[in-house]
């Protein structure tokens, strides 16, 4: 018989590849830890339980915000549309 395969969820929030993170935190660059605080947030969203002790998920949140925020071009293309289209919207940062 097959066996059923992990989700999405199950898998992301594996303590294997959670164990694995923390132990490499000093190896992600910035772009790295600002991933885990989003992979973070995902997994605590889903699984409603926090993934990293509080000082790595503290750690990372620093960073995440700390970083220069720029609008894709989808995002500008989507704005640029709605505006065209007379839409009265608030655009994220």
């Amino acid at each position: 018989p097959h066996l059923p395969l992990p989700s999405c969820i199950h898998f992301a929030s594996h303590p294997t590849l959670v164990d694995y993170a923390k132990s490499q935190i000093n190896k992600f660059d910035n772009k790295g830890v600002c991933q885990l605080h989003q992979w973070g947030l995902w997994c605590q969203e889903r699984v409603s339980d926090k993934v990293f002790p509080s000082s790595i998920s503290s750690q990372c949140a620093e960073l995440f915000v700390l970083q220069d925020v720029s609008s894709s071009s989808f995002q500008k293309d989507v704005a640029r549309v709605l505006n065209e289209m007379g839409i009265t919207f608030k655009e994220e940062v």
